[in-house]
């Protein structure tokens, strides 16, 4: 009946990464999570794992690494 917090707040990470516009598209997002370009909170993730707000996301694009915390999540 009623939805968990975790349920409400989460996100998956490939989802996200192309909700923030950092990849075009959602099938870019996912197989840049699959190559183990992306890291949430230290580790290297799949496509479908869950974010919250406050984990932290390194993402490497092109060289760069980029570092992000994940504050605030609207659907």
């Amino acid at each position: 009946m009623f939805k968990s917090l975790n349920e409400v707040l989460s996100m998956r990470i490939d989802q996200y990464l192309w909700c923030v516009r950092l990849y075009k598209s959602r099938s870019i997002a996912n197989s840049v999570c699959k190559k183990g370009m992306i890291k949430l909170n230290g580790q290297k993730v799949k496509p479908s794992r869950e974010i919250l707000p406050l984990d932290y996301i390194k993402i490497k694009k092109e060289q760069i690494i980029k570092s992000k915390y994940i504050l605030i999540k609207s659907k």
